[in-house]
């Protein structure tokens, strides 16, 4: 009965991020750009979000959904002693202002620079204020509340491996997703099926970020999460270790992931009418 319980709790859970990416989908010709955007990003976050908790039943506190990650263990359970990690929110803090301005000031000479220049740069300053700067400081102030949360990216630019890069350094939401609701079905088929599995997941989802919200360049990021999942399993049989390895195999197939169309679509007007 536990064991019934259990599985049809896990196969609701899904349903709910399901329904999300078929409704908007359905209604894709009736929502902007932006209205596609935020369909595809904070609605579908948030499904998954409740479907973590439907997946994991126990009382949660509020504050998990402030929470960037996925995991809602950590506000599962009692407060723990505050941890001072001023650093951390402070050069996070720093990093924001620092990716705010350098956006502000591509916006501003956005059409010196060019559409492919400029949407680049905005791409770059965007992820900085967010991924380097903003999340750093919710980690820290979590932590400060008690909250025993990880870093939702934890030096990125410091991995060894694609294993390192992709499963502990780089956006701990996607990992805890994959972890919870995508591996232990696909680990029953073995770990290489279960690696390539979790990289096309991420293709599809981020299909539905960025290809989606632009309404083309559909099938560059799973192009993208496809190479990625090759050279993780080359990675693995050559026991190829190294930055100079993961840090181009990561950003030389980027043009893949920010198309044409998203960059034109969703990041060029923005820049153009500031």
């Amino acid at each position: 009965m536990i064991a019934e319980n259990s599985t049809r709790r896990s196969t609701v859970a899904l349903l709910i991020p399901l329904a999300v990416i078929l409704g908007s989908l359905v209604l894709s010709e009736r929502l902007s750009p932006t209205e596609r955007l935020l369909a595809s990003t904070i609605v579908l976050f948030m499904a998954f979000k409740v479907a973590a908790i439907l997946k994991q039943p126990s009382p949660t506190n509020i504050a998990y959904f402030l929470w960037p990650g996925i995991d809602p263990r950590p506000f599962q359970c009692a407060r723990q002693v505050p941890v001072a990690d001023g650093p951390r929110f402070g050069y996070g803090l720093a990093r924001l202002i620092v990716g705010i301005l350098a956006l502000g000031f591509i916006a501003l000479f956005s059409r010196d620079l060019g559409s492919n220049l400029s949407t680049w740069l905005a791409i770059a300053a965007i992820l900085f204020a967010i991924h380097f700067g903003f999340s750093d400081m919710l980690s820290g102030l979590a932590q400060a509340f008690g909250w025993k949360v990880q870093p939702l990216f934890d030096s990125p630019l410091r991995a060894k491996s694609l294993s390192d890069f992709w499963s502990r350094r780089w956006n701990r939401p996607f990992v805890e997703m994959d972890r919870l609701f995508f591996l232990p079905a696909l680990s029953r088929f073995g770990i290489r099926f279960a690696v390539v599995g979790v990289f096309l997941i991420s293709g599809l989802l981020h299909e539905f970020a960025i290809s989606f919200p632009a309404g083309a360049g559909w099938g560059g990021p799973m192009v993208y999460f496809a190479i990625q999942s090759c050279f993780f399993l080359v990675e693995k049989q050559l026991r190829i270790r190294g930055s100079i390895w993961t840090l181009p195999v990561v950003l030389a197939p980027l043009p893949l992931l920010f198309h044409g169309s998203f960059r034109q679509v969703c990041v060029w007007p923005r820049l153009e009418s500031s």
